[in-house]
């Protein structure tokens, strides 16, 4: 099942995650709901090829650069998607990189 809940202040609209419902707002008023299914082919897909990218980059050190590249970008999107539902405030994300990056993460 679909959990979680956060919301993300941007410039032209918020997104507010509550649970499978992904609500997009702008001038303080719902402009866009959807609801997750909790399951589709698609996702079932995503997961296969995410986890023949990861077992090739182990086994064969093919595309490990990228792997590792785009592992540590997902992990600072979402960090800056929980700085920003704790501040409730917009979090620079090249500014949040530069941060991890000379703190050596």
């Amino acid at each position: 099942r679909w959990s979680g809940r956060w919301i993300i202040h941007g410039e032209n609209g918020d997104i507010r995650r509550e649970g499978g419902r992904i609500t997009l707002y702008q001038n303080g008023s719902p402009v866009e709901d959807y609801y997750l299914k909790d399951l589709d082919a698609n996702l079932i897909e995503d997961d296969r090829i995410q986890f023949k990218a990861f077992y090739d980059a182990l086994t064969t050190g093919k595309d490990r650069k990228w792997l590792q590249q785009s592992s540590l970008d997902t992990w600072i999107l979402m960090e800056a998607c929980n700085e920003s539902a704790r501040r409730n405030e917009k979090i620079s994300i090249q500014k949040l990189k530069s941060i991890f990056m000379e703190s050596n993460i």
